[in-house]
């Protein structure tokens, strides 16, 4: 089942990835914002890469057409639609420039999108309030 190999084959990085971006979040340091910067736009191609396959979105697609037909029940539908919607969202029919743009936009917003965090992050970190009354 293509709908249910795609959801398992992205589960450990969905685990592995959730706990770094928590952690780079709330208890960070120098090593892992520089990992953070590096990661981010790997991670951006990575999913670029996969709802940009041609082949996968070609028979998400034709689930997607069938879906109808096909009687499937109410939570395996959803999950369908959000799949192919994410996919087109995405730039699944997206031309080869197309694709070729959107990705590359992707990538320069998550690595400004981090850069931007850490910075927020820094600013915030030299703020102080002292309250001298009670």
């Amino acid at each position: 089942n293509t709908l249910a190999a795609l959801e398992l084959g992205g589960e450990a990085l969905d685990r592995v990835s959730s706990i770094f971006w928590c952690r780079a979040g709330a208890y960070t340091n120098e090593t892992i914002q520089a990992l953070e910067r590096d990661i981010s736009p790997k991670m951006s191609r990575h999913f670029s890469a996969i709802s940009m396959n041609e082949r996968l979105f070609a028979r998400i697609d034709d689930l997607y057409q069938r879906r109808e037909s096909l009687k499937l029940d109410a939570e395996t539908l959803r999950v369908l639609e959000k799949t192919w919607k994410g996919f087109v969202r995405s730039g699944a029919k997206l031309d080869a420039d197309g694709k070729k743009r959107l990705a590359s936009i992707s990538e320069e917003l998550s690595s400004l999108g981090t850069a931007f965090g850490q910075n927020v992050l820094a600013d915030e970190s030299d703020w102080a309030l002292f309250l001298d009354e009670a």
